[in-house]
C-alpha cells in the first residue's frame, strides 16, 4: 500500500464546482470517508523537536500524525528521516486548500487493486493505512503488509486498538524491495522482502 499526492482537486469556491465532481458511491474499490474517519485521531502529530510559540504548539496538538508517529516517546529513526510524508507538521496545513489531495491505494499480489481511499484535505496521515489494515483484518486470516515505512508503521499499530487482532492473526509489516535499500542495515535484515521466507520474487512495490 502507498499514497500518491498527484491527483489533487481544489475545494469549491462559492457555488463554483472545481474539477471532476463525479462520486463512485457504488464502487467496492473505494473505501468511504465515513469508514476511514473511524480511525481519525488515533495518532496525534509527534511533538516538535524544536521550540515553538504557544499558539503554534496548540495548533500542532490538533493535527493528526503520520504513520511514523505512533510512539511519541521515541524520536524519528534512520528509516523515516527522509520519508517525505514525515515532513514537519506545520507543512500539513497546506493541504487544507484541497478537497482531495491524492489517493491512498492498496494492492494485492501481482498488482491487483484491493481498495482505494481519497485523501481529503491532508497529506498521508495515519487514518488511511489504518483503515486498510482494519479492512484486511476483516477479510484475511493472515497477511504480510508492505509499506514504505512498514517497520515503523508496525510500531504504530502496536500502540492502537487494532493491535490484538493484528497479532492474533500473526500479521506483520515489511518494506518493499525498492525503498528497503534506503532503510538502515539492521532493519533490512528483518524487513526486506529478500530475507522474508515465502515472498519469492515479489518486489512488493505499489
Amino acid at each position: 500500500m502507498d499514497g500518491n499526492n498527484s491527483l489533487k482537486r481544489i475545494k469549491s469556491i462559492g457555488q463554483q464546482q472545481v474539477g471532476d465532481s463525479w462520486c463512485f458511491n457504488d464502487s467496492n474499490y473505494f473505501l468511504s470517508s465515513d469508514f476511514v474517519d473511524q480511525y481519525a485521531g488515533e495518532v496525534k502529530a509527534r511533538p516538535p523537536t524544536v521550540p515553538t510559540d504557544k499558539d503554534e504548539d496548540d495548533a500542532l496538538k490538533t493535527l493528526e500524525g503520520n504513520p511514523t508517529d505512533g510512539d511519541v516517546f521515541s524520536g524519528p529513526t534512520g528509516c523515516t528521516d527522509n520519508w517525505k510524508a514525515a515532513a514537519k507538521d506545520e507543512k500539513k496545513k497546506m493541504w487544507a486548500i484541497f478537497s482531495e489531495s491524492g489517493i491512498f491505494s492498496s494492492v494485492y499480489q501481482h498488482g491487483f487493486i484491493l481498495w482505494i481511499i481519497d485523501m481529503i484535505s491532508s497529506s498521508e496521515i495515519t487514518k488511511y493505512p489504518l483503515a486498510i489494515v482494519a479492512k484486511l483484518l476483516k477479510l484475511f486470516k493472515k497477511f504480510l503488509l508492505d509499506y514504505d515505512i512498514g517497520c515503523t508503521f508496525e510500531t504504530t499499530i502496536e500502540k492502537l486498538l487494532l493491535d490484538p487482532d493484528f497479532k492474533n492473526s500473526k500479521c506483520c509489516c515489511c518494506v518493499n524491495a525498492f525503498h528497503g535499500y534506503t532503510h538502515h542495515y539492521l532493519c533490512q535484515l528483518c524487513n526486506h522482502p529478500n530475507v522474508i521466507e515465502g515472498v519469492g520474487l515479489e518486489d512488493l512495490k505499489t
